[in-house]
Parts: C-alpha cells; structure tokens; sequence
C-alpha cells in the first residue's frame, strides 16, 4: 500500500469512527479506534471499484445492521455518504502543477 492509500485509509477509518453508525458510543461510552476497520476497508474497496459515496453508505449499513444486528438510523447513512462524498472530491495529489 502505498502513502496516498494509507492517508485515504485512515481518512475513511476515521470518517466510520466519528460517524459512528451503530451508535456504540451513545451515552458517552467510549469503543476502540479499529472498531469499523473491516467496514471500512469494505468501503475503500466498494469506492476504488467505482460505487458512489452514496451506494457506499448505504450497503456498509446493510452490513452492520445485518452483521451487528443494530438499527442504523438514516441520518447516520446520509452523514457517512457525505463524508465519503467530501473524500472522493479532494484532489488525489495536491500541489502537483497541471501540464
């Protein structure tokens, strides 16, 4: 994995963290920064293969209610999607000069 794929990685685990799709930290209680690693992972896989921020959101929800058995509530999955979404906008390479 090179750099650029390690900072999108840890862009998109984060992203999953302060999301916090099945609501592990409802109430204050705290929960491991790898807790959505594997979601995650699904997600970068799911965006390199060309599904929209939107699709994304959507089907790592389906995951987690299905793997997890919780409830995510749609405002969770349309702030994943527009979290994604502002990832995928950012320039890969910055500072790089056009041609």
């Amino acid at each position: 994995m090179n750099k650029r794929d390690k900072e999108r990685r840890r862009a998109v685990r984060r992203i999953f963290f302060d999301t916090d799709l099945a609501g592990l930290a409802f109430g204050g209680e705290s929960f491991p920064e790898y807790e959505y690693d594997t979601e995650a992972d699904l997600a970068m896989s799911w965006l390199a293969n060309g599904l929209s921020p939107t699709d994304v959101a959507a089907r790592a929800a389906r995951y987690i209610q299905r793997d997890w058995g919780v409830s995510v509530p749609d405002g969770k999955v349309e702030q994943l999607a527009h979290a994604l979404a502002l990832l995928s906008s950012k320039p890969e390479s910055q500072g790089q000069q056009p041609n």
